[in-house]
């Protein structure tokens, strides 16, 4: 810890952080805007058909990338907490404790998207595959990828980024196809 555990010294710690924490909270918010817009797409595409089975795949989709977002951006709102309140509140002395409490939140929150993520990759991988809308090699990717994005944050985030990336291709995929 550069700090130490002064008052002063979280203080001048989270006084340097805030421009890159505000910003970092920021740009979650937005991405997860464009996320959720995203999933939407997937979920529609994916799904196909308008029968029950497809309306619960479209559900389950739907509300796994909520639950993704929603962690996130709540992570970042933990994040930025201590930043905030030692840059807006006149006197603030912030303190050791409350600030590795705040941290701990924060990893929370970033380990339930962790499995929300794990769960929206097996949600898009069934639809697709019971639809026929993804191939059999693309379904079974997200069949393999689901269960280690549920753990990415044990295995430095690789198979997170990973599942995101072929999230990224289904949602490419999507833009050529329409729904039904």
């Amino acid at each position: 810890d550069p700090y130490g555990d002064s008052h002063a010294g979280y203080a001048a710690y989270y006084a340097e952080e805030h421009g890159a924490t505000s910003a970092t909270a920021f740009v979650t918010g937005l991405a997860a805007v464009l996320f959720l817009w995203a999933v939407g797409r997937i979920a529609g595409v994916v799904a196909g058909g308008r029968d029950a089975r497809a309306g619960l795949h479209r559900l389950a989709i739907f509300g796994a990338g909520v639950l993704f977002a929603t962690a996130l951006i709540s992570a970042a709102a933990a994040d930025v907490a201590m930043s905030n309140a030692v840059n807006t509140v006149d006197g603030f002395e912030p303190d050791a404790q409350v600030a590795i409490a705040l941290d701990l939140v924060a990893d929370s929150f970033y380990i339930v998207g962790m499995l929300a993520a794990g769960a929206l990759a097996w949600a898009v991988a069934v639809a697709g595959r019971q639809s026929g809308r993804l191939s059999g090699w693309m379904a079974w990717a997200g069949f393999v990828l689901a269960p280690l994005a549920a753990f990415g944050w044990e295995l430095l985030l690789l198979p997170l980024a990973l599942a995101l990336v072929w999230l990224v291709a289904v949602s490419m995929m999507t833009m050529t196809s329409t729904a039904d």
